[in-house]
């Protein structure tokens, strides 16, 4: 057996041309060629390789490759059998090499199938060949991707291995930076080609693979992120995926502070606004100091048909206290505390705390009991929230006890004939809150 696979190596690797030379299409003894033709395959029918072996050498011995495309594929079967079980290494990589020339001659006598041969070849490079032919490798995983461009695929499945192989490449220190993104540039233009022509679920989670391994390859900087999708982003802003998939792969490599995000991000919102897009678009405008631009788009956030009331709470507290801290609108932070604690209950507790904090803190005009009547609603609210959570009690009460201290005292309240229990209305800065008069002592 070991003799029948070194000869079998050495007549496949040394005498691969030998039936390209016949006359004809089945050769100079188109009988013979015929006749082994049958005989081999009838064995392997039977999936008895290991006759059908020597009866297909023979046929290829006499018969040209034009004489039958099948046994060229046969013979891939054949020598994939015999590598998968050769121990001796030079034996093997001669197999590998026979291997390799089939497949090549099949995309020379059979352009039609051209595409099939050279992603074969390209598979069974990257599963036979060593670490040593790696460029040999990545080149014909390049090949076969390129082919397939504006085509179809035999295996979609060939571009995350392309774009796996020149990661791995890059990180062993083989090739640079601007070969792997080319890699993953020539890999998206072919995935996109097709699925333009012939869209597919397959198709499209293989997209965003390419996406996730070139985000981890340690080639996606910013700066080269940036300088590889401007153009693209330029050219097709109105592309959906292509726009979604410039963000996620900026998201998931911490580039949100590039421009190229803003842009991204703002133009997904208006091929396909969301909850998410509009919230992603407030975080990013008031991180650039874009206060009434950040405000408008967390509104829009909430204002996204089928909203979750609860996530609407959640919008609406945050706006609240974007509204209070960086925009100093007390009525409209008010206005959004209580949406959120009428929508999420479980907010109530925070919304109230903030409401009691920008009473306490606001400036109101008037006489002396106009003037501290804020912290009256204050206390309130204050008591409201830890009433409504339990786990904001100690902060509560230590805010009503330094409010409390501004309560006007009872003798000056008399002298505005206003009396402890009394009801009075509180207006202040566009706000107005009905409460009770609360004094102390003299």
């Amino acid at each position: 057996m070991k003799k029948l696979r070194v000869i079998l190596t050495l007549v496949l690797t040394l005498g691969l041309s030998i039936g390209s030379y016949a006359q004809g299409k089945y050769g100079k003894d188109s009988a013979e060629c015929i006749k082994f033709l049958s005989f081999y395959r009838d064995y392997l029918k039977q999936n008895n390789i290991e006759e059908a072996s020597p009866l297909w050498r023979q046929a290829y011995k006499l018969c040209p490759p034009q004489s039958s495309q099948n046994m060229l594929i046969d013979g891939q079967k054949i020598m994939k059998y015999w590598i998968d079980r050769e121990k001796d290494a030079a034996v093997k990589k001669a197999m590998i090499d026979t291997l390799m020339n089939l497949h090549d001659l099949r995309s020379e006598y059979y352009p039609k199938y051209a595409l099939n041969s050279y992603t074969n070849k390209a598979l069974d490079m990257v599963k036979y060949a060593d670490s040593e032919d790696d460029a040999a490798i990545l080149e014909s995983l390049e090949k076969a991707v390129s082919i397939c461009k504006g085509k179809s695929f035999p295996s979609a499945g060939i571009l995350v291995i392309y774009m796996n192989k020149a990661a791995e490449m890059y990180k062993e220190g083989k090739i640079q930076p601007e070969d792997v993104m080319n890699a993953y540039q020539l890999a998206v233009e072919t995935g996109e080609s097709v699925m333009a022509k012939k869209p597919s679920e397959v198709l499209k989670n293989v997209l965003a693979d390419l996406e996730q391994v070139f985000a981890t390859s340690g080639v996606a900087s910013c700066e080269n992120l940036v300088t590889l999708f401007t153009p693209k982003f330029e050219a097709d802003s109105t592309n959906k995926d292509l726009v979604s998939g410039i963000v996620k792969l900026l998201s998931d490599t911490q580039c949100t502070n590039e421009n190229l995000f803003l842009r991204s991000v703002n133009a997904l919102h208006k091929l396909d606004p969301s909850h998410s897009t509009a919230f992603y678009l407030y975080k990013l405008n008031s991180s650039r100091g874009n206060t009434e631009l950040a405000a408008q788009f967390l509104l829009d956030a909430i204002n996204q048909e089928g909203s979750d009331d609860l996530k609407d709470g959640e919008y609406y507290l945050e706006l609240a206290t974007y509204y209070y801290k960086f925009m100093s609108s007390n009525a409209k932070a008010v206005d959004a505390a209580k949406q959120a604690a009428n929508l999420n209950p479980s907010l109530a507790g925070k919304a109230y705390l903030l409401i009691g904090t920008i009473w306490g803190n606001m400036k109101c005009e008037g006489n002396d009991i106009e003037q501290r009547a804020k912290f009256w609603v204050a206390v309130d609210y204050l008591a409201k929230a830890k009433a409504a959570d339990a786990t904001l009690a100690e902060e509560a009460n230590r805010l009503i006890s330094s409010y409390s201290q501004y309560f006007p005292l009872k003798a000056d309240a008399f002298m505005y004939d206003v009396i402890d229990g009394a009801s009075y209305t509180v207006s202040c800065n566009g706000l107005r809150e009905t409460t009770k008069v609360r004094t102390q002592s003299n």
